[in-house]
């Protein structure tokens, strides 16, 4: 089962097990969804983005400083991959490739 909480709403509980606990909710950027997942006891906090925007840039760089997290996932389009890092071959086969689904 997870637990889902939006940033920025009323609902601020959490129901954790973990070492470390979760962030307070109201310490990060309202462009932050929480989720907690129970049989592995995960925190996963997840950032809405825009391309290009400073406002999500810093919104990314808070959360991160803020939760310090152990893993940091982005999600990046075949194109925008080739514009980050130049190499669209990457992209075909690679063990270390990301997903492009």
């Amino acid at each position: 089962r997870y637990r889902y909480e939006m940033c920025g709403s009323k609902t601020q509980t959490f129901e954790s097990e973990s070492v470390a606990g979760p962030v307070p909710l109201n310490l990060l950027p309202a462009s932050t969804v929480y989720l907690y997942e129970e049989e592995t006891k995960t925190h996963v906090y997840l950032v809405g983005t825009f391309h290009l925007s400073r406002v999500s840039a810093e919104d990314v760089r808070s959360v991160i400083r803020t939760v310090r997290p152990r893993a940091v996932m982005v999600e990046l389009c075949p194109d925008r991959f080739v514009q980050m890092f130049g190499n669209r071959s990457a992209l075909n086969g690679s063990a270390a490739a990301p997903t492009t689904q």
